[in-house]
């Protein structure tokens, strides 16, 4: 095992550009490629983390200090913060009864189907509410 510490590194070049190890792939055309998982700020750091998009400065923001996370947004109040007028669950889930100690979901947990919005309450009861057209 071989350890290898930078303080700084700046790579410039014309063309197709390429820093490879075992792990990982920087290339000027693709961007990072990462073979294993990542670790962001194992030490524990109070040091935020932010990824941006084309439109979005936060696109997902990390407040390392309040241990929250921020969607479109950099000041996030809760432990996920979304900040947009809506929020999407792809994926549809009726629970097998609203007997949360035989379904087992954690409490809080939502999922919908065609005809209620389920939240399991507590870890005894599922609740559900109708949907209706308006």
């Amino acid at each position: 095992t071989s350890t290898v510490s930078v303080n700084a590194i700046s790579i410039s070049a014309s063309g197709t550009s390429t820093l490879s190890a075992n792990t990982f792939t920087i290339n000027s055309v693709n961007g990072l490629t990462v073979n294993t998982g990542i670790t962001i700020n194992s030490s524990g750091a109070d040091s935020d983390t932010r990824i941006a998009t084309d439109n979005q400065a936060n696109m997902f923001y990390v407040d390392a200090s309040a241990d929250k996370i921020g969607v479109m947004t950099n000041a996030p109040t809760e432990a996920l913060d979304i900040n947009s007028d809506a929020i999407r669950i792809r994926t549809a889930q009726t629970p097998a009864s609203g007997n949360n100690t035989a379904v087992g979901w954690g409490v809080g947990t939502i999922s919908w189907d065609a005809n209620y919005l389920y939240v399991a309450a507590n870890s005894t009861n599922i609740v559900r509410v109708a949907l209706s057209a308006f």
